[in-house]
């Protein structure tokens, strides 16, 4: 029997740089933990900003939305088709009704 996969890294076409300043090449998605999905609810449900941390930079930094905002779209497009695959079955109806992603 072989281990589940629980992270993948991604390539991308075009790095890009965080506001902060760290340049991006790849990005590893992260399946998330019970805790994380828990946490991710609850902040939903307070009407508080929610993050499942599934997306972090080669140095292992959690990538926020605003760190995303000079990555292309094809490079997002390729990123967002595991983040699919891996959300909580709990979540994936919710996010798919709602057109976004985490």
């Amino acid at each position: 029997m072989t281990a589940p996969e629980i992270e993948r890294t991604i390539p991308l076409s075009h790095p890009f740089k965080t506001p902060d300043g760290e340049t991006v090449d790849a990005i590893t998605v992260r399946k998330p933990t019970v805790g994380a999905t828990r946490r991710f609810i609850e902040a939903i449900q307070n009407g508080e900003p929610a993050d499942l941390g599934m997306l972090l930079s080669q140095s292992g930094r959690v990538l926020k939305d605003d760190d995303l905002a000079e990555m292309l779209e094809d490079d997002l497009a390729k990123v967002i088709l595991i983040v699919s695959g891996w959300l909580p079955a709990r979540l994936r109806t919710a996010v798919e009704e709602a057109g976004s992603y985490p």
